[in-house]
């Protein structure tokens, strides 16, 4: 035994030894062949990426992949089947538990109503993609607008700065032979400027209005790029009448509405659950909301303002039952009342929002129509003006007394006006066609996609078909 350290120690010089050799004839290997060439650094890739650029249908089409909270309602929907699965495999759980056939009625239905769930959440999503979109694309015709109003422009339609540039210089002549005009005052140079510096306001507002838009419209994606450009649309897209009636559209909307089927839904499970309380004589029985809960959503009036917003009314089931079994079976058949009054309820309020809906639509079809007029025959007389302004300095007429006096035609005060009634006619009629695409939106959503819009390429149409699952892609 005292010679084993001995031995230790030659096998452990041995083994260093030889990892000393095999380390020394590698570098000696290395160090014979030649050296490598050398390698050409990687081109810099730029870290600003490309700015992701979506029209429309695009960032529709991708809301329904990205958002987030629709993968929480498909996860919902996703156990919702799991549970039902579960309850169909309990086979022999049915000796004991006679309310089991029941159970699996309730599961099943429960799923119906998650279904219905998400698609209402996709058409929610979709609706406020649309509205931020437009909203942005609004925006950004304004801050268009008040470029345009600030452009040098021509002498036939002067804009606002050369309007004031002109006025100016007919004003004040250089020439001693043309007298100053009277009605060219500094205080109407001072309104010129007024005007100048408040649509250099609304722009700035504009363009901020457009960053907050944009922003919106990215969450309401899903994105979390900060580079987001949308492109291919205009608010002065032509919007055809559409041959739709009151009726239609609240017939569409009680058809479709996923919010109409989980009450609809919640109803049968509540009928499902007295029937299932008379099965048993604990003092304690569960209720379906410990198999299937059905999430039954209200439907808010998400507006406040002046008009007459009313509230939904929640289903309510607790998660079990306590008494005796004819004491549980009343307080199911009083629950039951409850969700059928939801129901109604539900069914009012449906009803309710899409006539306010449609109101709203032919409110703003027929407004956009006479905006546009009355702006196109405005800008028309304030372009005429104008150019009559600076063409004419001054004329004779003869008074009713045959004397001849020299008056001034146009006032430069009747310029200014109709320059300003122009201008804010064209701003009422962008918002008049904003307002337009907004209704043609809420009409979409209200039906929950029974009034197809054309928002996706396809063309302006009411819908009569039931959708029977989500509308993701696949």
């Amino acid at each position: 035994m005292q010679g084993t350290p001995g031995l230790w120690q030659q096998y452990r010089l041995r083994i260093l030894s030889g990892l000393a050799g095999l380390a020394l004839g590698a570098s000696l290997a290395r160090a014979a062949e030649p050296a490598p060439a050398a390698i050409a650094p990687a081109p810099a890739v730029s870290s600003a990426a490309a700015p992701l650029v979506l029209d429309l249908p695009g960032c529709r089409k991708l809301a329904l992949e990205k958002q987030p909270a629709l993968a929480a309602y498909r996860a919902s929907l996703t156990a919702a089947q799991a549970k039902a699965q579960a309850l169909e495999e309990l086979r022999l759980a049915a000796l004991v538990r006679h309310d089991l056939p029941l159970r699996r009625q309730q599961a099943a239905q429960a799923v119906q109503a998650a279904q219905a769930q998400v698609c209402q959440a996709e058409w929610d999503t979709l609706y406020a993609v649309t509205r931020l979109y437009w909203t942005a694309v609004y925006a950004q015709t304004q801050v268009q607008l008040a470029d345009d109003l600030l452009a040098p422009g021509s002498l036939k339609d002067p804009h606002i700065r050369e309007l004031r540039n002109r006025v100016q210089e007919v004003g004040n002549p250089e020439g001693k032979s043309r007298p100053e005009r009277p009605d060219i005052t500094a205080n109407r140079f001072k309104q010129l400027d007024s005007l100048i510096h408040l649509t250099e306001a609304q722009r700035a507002e504009a363009l901020w209005s457009r960053e907050r838009a944009r922003a919106a419209l990215r969450e309401a994606i899903g994105l979390c790029e900060e580079g987001l450009l949308i492109v291919g649309a205009a608010l002065e897209q032509p919007v055809p009448a559409v041959p739709i009636c009151r009726e239609q559209i609240v017939a569409l909307a009680l058809a479709r509405r996923g919010e109409a089927t989980q009450a609809a839904m919640a109803v049968e499970l509540a009928g499902l659950e007295v029937e299932a309380q008379g099965k048993s004589y604990r003092c304690t029985f569960p209720t379906f909301a410990s198999f299937g809960d059905i999430h039954a959503q209200q439907v808010p009036m998400t507006e406040s303002d002046g008009f007459y917003r009313p509230g939904g009314v929640a289903l309510e089931m607790p998660v079990s039952l306590v008494g005796k079994r004819c004491g549980r079976v009343d307080q199911a058949q009083a629950l039951n009342g409850r969700a059928a009054a939801v129901q109604e309820k539900v069914k009012n309020l449906i009803t309710l929002q899409a006539e306010d809906a449609f109101c709203r639509y032919q409110q703003a079809y027929e407004q956009t129509q006479k905006f546009q007029q009355a702006a196109r025959e405005a800008e028309e007389a304030a372009t005429d003006m104008a150019a009559e302004f600076l063409r004419n300095s001054r004329v004779h007429v003869r008074t009713p007394e045959h004397v001849l006096r020299e008056e001034i035609l146009p006032l430069i005060t009747e310029v200014i006006q109709l320059r300003i009634q122009a201008v804010q006619l064209r701003v009422r009629t962008n918002e008049q066609r904003f307002n337009l695409l907004l209704a043609l939106a809420q009409l979409e959503h209200v039906t929950a996609g029974g009034f197809c819009p054309g928002f996706d390429g396809q063309p302006i149409r009411p819908e009569l078909s039931m959708p029977l699952s989500p509308i993701s892609p696949k």
